[in-house]
């Protein structure tokens, strides 16, 4: 369940189109529980103004006032291009060939390639802080947008707060293609708009795992996280007038959730690991219901049953509905005998042992799913190790 609330949440900070909060009469923990409206096996979680809710029936819920208001980090944008890009055509870039030579020697990096009504675009970032934008088009610059800061603002600010052995670190999380991400509407964020849909059904699993901005965004988390950079005193955002500390602090809230998506993007045999939550779900809430056909799904899955457990054995209470610890070998037990009992066999095997991060980095890192794979990857990294 904290799996699905956790997708839920990146969800309602992801989308800068997200409803309101406080349209939808949500101001604290109390007000987002109710959302749950009587439903068992619901749970939800309010955070800096944000409720995101999950249900083991498939009802999910997502609200968020960190858009709108005076929170111009989360705003439409049109500073960019101009003076904030280099120019394309300059470059050689017109497809996402070139636009991938962009990387050069750099390892660990990745591009994409866009065209939209003939503006051609191109962006890339590498582990070791490198970046790279250009557009073709010159429209714009710096101070064109008085709604929204410029990226350079955004940095100085948060510079000022979290102090200068920050600045480094800031500018290499927070480049022009992840600042692009947060506060335009993106298009590649549309997979993610708030309905009532199951956050955990396959297409939604396979929209949030392959959204390059999610993996932006978790890239920057990383890196401030890493550095001792990814977090603001309270003051501080009471104090904030632009809006700018309030925005950083819901990105940075993602850094409590990133080893859950990463498992959940995750994928064993082609299916995303996030996928079996709801047969697991089942064997500990309704087991005279569990069967032959979930041993196979799961068995199905390659090694993802072995990384939940490497991820409970690092965090018990990680996917834990009350914060009571789960027992990887209790789980493991019930699963070997119930599907024993049923005919199926690979369970054992299933769980020996992980989907290495290397065969999710192994995707082409070009590509919008290998982006995520690279983040997934250092998540799951970090879980194992």
């Amino acid at each position: 369940m904290k799996l699905a609330i956790a997708l839920a949440l990146l969800a309602c900070v992801a989308v800068a189109s997200a409803q309101t909060c406080s349209s939808q009469g949500v101001t604290d923990q109390s007000s987002c529980d109710a959302k749950c409206g009587g439903r068992t096996n619901c749970a939800c979680s309010y955070l800096l103004s944000s409720c995101g809710c999950a249900a083991a029936d498939g009802f999910s819920f997502s609200c968020t006032d960190l858009s709108g208001g005076n929170d111009d980090f989360f705003g439409g944008d049109d500073d960019f291009g101009g003076s904030d890009f280099a120019n394309c055509g300059d470059d050689g870039v017109t497809d996402e060939a070139s636009c991938d030579a962009q990387c050069g020697s750099h390892s660990n990096c990745f591009c994409s390639f866009t065209e939209v009504l003939g503006v051609q675009g191109c962006s890339c970032g590498a582990a070791d802080g490198f970046s790279y934008t250009c557009s073709s088009t010159s429209v714009g610059g710096d101070n064109d947008d008085s709604a929204v800061p410029p990226t350079s603002l955004i940095k100085s600010t948060l510079t000022a707060v979290l102090g200068q052995e920050c600045a480094a670190p800031l500018d290499r999380a927070l480049t022009s293609s992840f600042v692009k991400c947060v506060v335009e509407d993106n298009a590649a964020l549309d997979a993610l708009e708030n309905d009532e849909d199951a956050i955990m059904n396959p297409t939604k699993l396979s929209n949030i795992c392959s959204n390059k901005c999610i993996g932006e965004m978790f890239r920057a988390v990383d890196i401030l996280n890493s550095t001792g950079c990814g977090t603001v005193p309270e003051s501080a955002i009471a104090n904030d007038p632009t809006g700018i500390i309030e925005g950083f602090f819901g990105i940075m809230m993602l850094k409590d959730y990133m080893g859950a998506v990463g498992l959940a993007c995750t994928q064993g045999n082609g299916v995303f690991c996030g996928s079996l939550m709801p047969v697991f779900d089942l064997l500990m809430t309704d087991p005279t219901n569990f069967g032959a056909a979930q041993c196979q799904t799961i068995v199905g899955a390659g090694k993802c049953l072995g990384s939940y457990r490497a991820f409970l054995e690092a965090d018990p209470t990680g996917l834990s509905d009350d914060d009571e610890p789960i027992d990887p070998d209790m789980v493991l037990s019930a699963l070997e005998s119930v599907c024993t009992a049923a005919g199926v066999t690979g369970i054992t095997e299933a769980a020996a042992g992980t989907e290495a991060p290397s065969s999710l980095a192994s995707s082409s890192a070009t590509t919008v799913s290998g982006v995520v794979a690279a983040v997934a990857a250092a998540a799951v990294a970090a879980i194992l190790a």
